[in-house]
């Protein structure tokens, strides 16, 4: 499970516009996403960052997320993420999870809390079940192609495509519906919520040297009972193949 959300990370946005358009730009960004993939599978650790911003109806909502972890060799697994979360009128809160020697962990307020191992597991696995073939690109389109900009002093390529959200959300549940059987996965949103959602504008920046996705932008409406919700979740590498200190939780031996 820890390898798996790790690569998410990494690779957070591929899959967004993954359909590339026809065209020139469509054939190009489909080149640099598969150069990012090889590349994405030479790296053994990583650092990342993210935060999520929402606002609505006047207030706002923020999460920020850091950490990193190994995703080859010896270490393999071994991670730790922070998250803190801030909203109005509800006091902050913050936890910290770690995944060390096959071991998982979860800090909330100060106290550490041993998880129970394979809990996520069979669901994880059932879930890449269910979706195998389930083809993401036609919920892609205006994809667009942007060279010679930068991102923190690094040369980049940047993407552009728009996703038809409702089309994809309502795809992927299906598709869990209809694959999901006596002992797979069941995921019924409520149609109120499909409607909800509006189309998803993303953006990634892909290393001209390392061929790594560098940052990943992706922004979103939302409509809900007369009221509009903005979101926006940005996502940044910050270090691939270096050490990572990973916590040791004090309920550790």
């Amino acid at each position: 499970m820890v390898k798996r959300l790790l690569t998410v990370l990494a690779a957070v946005g591929l899959l967004t516009v993954a359909g590339c358009a026809a065209g020139q730009d469509g054939a190009e960004a489909q080149e640099l996403l598969r150069q990012a993939t090889e590349a994405q599978a030479d790296v053994g650790s990583m650092t990342f960052s993210m935060n999520v911003v929402g606002a609505a109806g006047g207030q706002q909502f923020t999460m920020q997320v850091s950490g990193g972890g190994y995703l080859k060799g010896e270490k393999e697994g071994d991670m730790v993420m922070r998250a803190s979360m801030a909203a109005p009128n509800m006091p902050a809160t913050s936890f910290e999870f770690v995944s060390r020697k096959g071991a998982t962990y979860v800090n909330l307020n100060g106290s550490w809390q041993k998880v129970p191992g394979g809990m996520g597991e069979t669901q994880t696995e059932q879930l890449e079940q269910q979706l195998a073939g389930f083809d993401f690109t036609k919920y892609v389109t205006d994809v667009a192609v942007e060279e010679g900009t930068t991102f923190l002093g690094e040369p980049v390529t940047k993407i552009v495509g728009t996703i038809d959200t409702k089309g994809l959300m309502g795809g992927l549940f299906g598709q869990l519906g209809a694959a999901g059987g006596q002992d797979g996965v069941r995921i019924a949103p409520p149609k109120e919520a499909l409607d909800a959602l509006g189309p998803v504008r993303a953006v990634l920046y892909i290393s001209d040297v390392t061929h790594l996705v560098k940052a990943v932008r992706l922004a979103f409406d939302v409509d809900f009972q007369g009221e509009t919700g903005t979101f926006e979740v940005n996502y940044a590498l910050r270090s691939v193949n270096e050490p990572v200190e990973i916590p040791k939780p004090a309920v550790a031996a």
